[in-house]
């Protein structure tokens, strides 16, 4: 067994987001019960790539990690390997993924197209481009609807598809309706009646 002083990466340690508390336990459970059956992947340098939590959850209840050293001949070689390892291990949310690509697009500058980049995370180019447009202009609450897998991504686009649309969930929140909010999100109202509501009430109160 390979014993070394650990690296971490912010990039690589920051490119996904944490587990659960739940998930979390669930895996320490697991280490626990079972060892580790999944190596920490490292580079040369002792850099994690791939094993994070695994790393965390050793250390905590005091087990020598498993390691496997990897060693690959360009530093975007190697970033690509720590993608991969954790798209195919990982049950990444929609969510995840969008935030992965918005990453990779900026790691390759250009040097690969959205149908590419829409390949290594897992999605249809088209579930890309509404993720990115529900990322760039959702209000946070839509955003933290398709977090937490309350929605899916087509049905927070459709809740975007207009500035009235946007302007009247922002407004919902400022008043902190999460009645009505509750309601649009489980389809047992219209934005679109909503909209007409509170354009309304606009208008009345105008002197």
């Amino acid at each position: 067994m390979i014993t070394m002083d650990f690296k971490i990466n912010p990039e690589y340690s920051g490119m996904f987001r944490k587990p659960s508390e739940e998930a979390l336990s669930e895996i320490e459970n697991s280490i626990r019960t079972c060892g580790q059956m999944y190596p920490i992947l490292v580079n040369r340098n002792g850099v994690v790539l791939d094993g994070h939590t695994r790393l965390d959850i050793c250390k905590k209840i005091g087990l020598t990690p498993n390691v496997e050293v990897k060693d690959f001949a360009t530093a975007e070689e190697e970033r690509v390997f720590v993608i991969d390892a954790n798209v195919r291990r990982r049950q990444l949310s929609q969510y995840d993924k969008i935030l992965l690509a918005i990453e990779l697009s900026k790691m390759y500058k250009g040097k690969k197209d959205q149908i590419e980049i829409a390949n290594i995370v897992g999605m249809s180019p088209r579930s890309l481009r509404r993720g990115l447009r529900v990322n760039r202009i959702a209000p946070d609450i839509v955003k933290d609807w398709v977090k937490n897998g309350e929605i899916d991504l087509h049905t927070a686009d459709t809740l975007i598809t207009s500035d009235r649309n946007i302007d009247t969930i922002n407004t919902l929140v400022k008043q902190g309706d999460y009645e009505t909010l509750e309601k649009i999100k489980n389809d047992k109202i219209s934005l679109a009646y909503v909209a007409t509501v509170v354009a309304r009430k606009e208008d009345s109160s105008k002197p």
